[in-house]
């Protein structure tokens, strides 16, 4: 059985070692991460990152925490996180284990807002990108307040007219300010680098990160989307149907947006993601060396890009 809930914080340890163990067999793992130091550091970052997720409101983080599910033999893999991993008693002290998780991104295009026009009786039109002081953009058809109280033969003095239309568009412009900060803290991640541990190779972490940036923006434009970076599983886990369950749960969070989910899938992945509805819609495909660094053979690394449409109602 298995619950499907944001992690405690005590548990972002955990999701970094599963994180960590589920990339065992991707080839960029320990192009990035060559070291166990830089493995350490990584783990870290990833405990740190889980963190930031959780802390958002709503959280873009979710677990499947198995609850007297008996896992199969473990089969740890070639690379393990630096630090403990699972065990039954880990997390939140209730005797439940992390067996899945996922994390999103909600990506919002920036707004462009057109600067007002300048009002014509403006005997000194400031530059293009600036806005003059008491200026008011109307409608076609509209007329200002203080110009309709001139046309009814209005006595407010122009000063008093001019300060409660200034009052009026910096009320306005507050609203705005705030409606574009919200959107603000809802950004593309890759609007900012990120910044990983000084001991990562940074030139295979820039290489996958301006492919994948590249292929999404293609891919998408400038739609809004629920972006499902991350869905990992504890190999003990595999095949108990617990990243469909947590498909699932992302899925309700992204209708409860209105947003379609994009994800970037591994080759072997695509199969499973297709049979949750997914179709492509892109991809890309980056150069490495196929043994590792330094290697004279070269071979490549590609991810697929696949959407989710929300049915219509």
């Amino acid at each position: 059985m298995f619950i499907i809930c944001p992690p405690s914080p005590s548990e972002a340890p955990s999701i970094a070692s599963i994180h960590i163990s589920s990339m065992s067999s991707n080839p960029l793992l320990p192009l990035q991460f060559p070291t166990p130091a830089s493995l350490a550091d990584l783990h870290l970052h990833l405990a740190s990152n889980a963190l930031d997720h959780l802390s958002r409101r709503p959280p873009h983080i979710l677990v499947a925490r198995a609850v007297d599910a008996v896992p199969m033999p473990a089969l740890y893999p070639k690379v393990k996180a630096p630090s403990p991993s699972n065990t039954p008693d880990s997390g939140n002290g209730s005797g439940t284990v992390v067996a899945s998780f996922a994390k999103w991104d909600i990506v919002r295009p920036h707004r462009h807002r057109n600067p007002p026009a300048c009002p014509p009786s403006s005997p000194h039109p400031p530059p293009l990108l600036k806005p003059a002081l008491g200026s008011q953009r109307l409608e076609p058809g509209r007329v200002s307040k203080g110009a309709w109280q001139e046309l009814n033969g209005g006595d407010a003095p122009l000063w008093r007219q001019h300060h409660h239309q200034e009052a009026e568009e910096a009320e306005a412009e507050a609203k705005t300010e705030k409606e574009d900060g919200q959107n603000e803290k809802q950004r593309e991640e890759e609007d900012e680098e990120e910044e990983w541990p000084a001991s990562a190779n940074r030139e295979y972490l820039t290489a996958y990160s301006s492919a994948a940036s590249t292929a999404r923006r293609e891919a998408m434009g400038s739609r809004p989307f629920l972006h499902l970076t991350f869905i990992c599983t504890d190999l003990r886990f595999r095949g108990h149907g617990v990243g469909t369950l947590l498909m699932r749960a992302v899925t309700e969070v992204a209708k409860t947006e209105g947003l379609p989910v994009f994800l970037e899938s591994t080759i072997d992945a695509v199969p499973f993601y297709e049979k949750l509805g997914f179709v492509r819609v892109g991809g890309f495909r980056m150069s490495i060396p196929v043994d590792g660094p330094p290697s004279p053979k070269e071979g490549f690394y590609e991810e697929v890009c696949m959407l989710l449409e929300q049915e219509s109602t």
